[in-house]
């Protein structure tokens, strides 16, 4: 469990390979979703909870389902996840389970920002197992299941307040994100942004003039002569206007379909650089 965006379900999926929707959306994990981990002959039954942010002040129905489940389900430990963008929440959530169930803590997308102290210095101040991984690239998963079949908790131990450092870069932007007015300015600037790429990308335009060169130029050449060979090909009137429209609407989406790659693969480099978990976060 963890709070909302830091890739909990993304680590679900890579410690299980149980498929579970990931992708950046408030509220996504619905129900709790379980899944079955063999490790050095033991069997581990992992749970993934809805997101939580604030313990002390659950503000829906999921948050509510996953504080109950953590502190009164029958499970022998608790992995609470934190990401560069929510430490100090995800802080709060272990120290709150932690008083009623053993808590590993687990700080997820290090390949985003790091903290800017080693594993081994943050667990002894932490007082509780800590891990550092990067889910999506399938870091230090290994090394946590290895550790979790192993592991034979005595008890609930509440984890230290610790101010877990963060590099200044992804401090400052979380910081100014977790602004619901920041966060609405920098997804309208990023929409835009995308907008302008695209148009870059496909079809060289730009604001600041044509570029010699697009994407969709090699496609709509390669398009053309379809269209020109059935007009030259004599065919009777009804064959030719049928095959003419359906080469039509085949065009349109062929010539649709790069759009929506280049879109994609523009929210995925987001989705990595942490860019879409920042602003979901406010």
């Amino acid at each position: 469990m963890g709070p909302p965006n830091v890739g909990k379900s993304t680590l679900f999926y890579a410690m299980t390979g149980r498929y579970v929707k990931t992708a950046n959306y408030p509220g996504k994990t619905l129900g709790l979703e379980v899944g079955v981990a063999k490790r050095n002959g033991v069997v581990l039954e992992i749970v993934d909870l809805p997101g939580v942010f604030d313990p002390a002040n659950p503000k829906d129905e999921d948050e509510r389902i996953a504080l109950k489940e953590a502190l009164e389900g029958r499970y022998d430990a608790v992995v609470v996840v934190g990401a560069p963008h929510a430490v100090k929440e995800a802080a709060a959530l272990a120290e709150h389970v932690g008083r009623s169930r053993p808590v590993v803590f687990v700080f997820n997308m290090v390949d985003v920002g790091a903290p800017l102290v080693d594993r081994e210095t943050l667990e002894r101040e932490m007082g509780v197992p800590v891990f550092y991984t990067s889910a999506a690239k399938r870091r230090g998963v290994s090394e946590l299941l290895d550790f979790l079949a192993k592991w034979e908790p005595a008890g609930a131990t509440p984890p230290k307040a610790v101010d877990i450092p963060v590099g200044a870069r992804a401090r400052t932007a979380s910081a100014l994100l977790s602004r619901p007015w920041a966060a609405a300015l920098a997804f309208a600037a990023l929409s835009l942004a995308t907008v302008f790429l695209l148009l870059a990308l496909m079809e060289g335009v730009t604001p600041m003039g044509d570029l010699p060169w697009s994407l969709s130029a090699p496609l709509d050449a390669a398009l053309g002569p379809v269209s020109d060979a059935i007009a030259a090909a004599g065919l009777p009137p009804l064959l030719a206007s049928l095959l003419e429209a359906l080469w039509t609407g085949a065009s349109a989406l062929i010539s649709f379909f790069p759009y929506v790659l280049v879109a994609m693969a523009l929210v995925a480099f987001y989705e990595e650089v942490g860019l879409v978990g920042m602003l979901s976060r406010g």
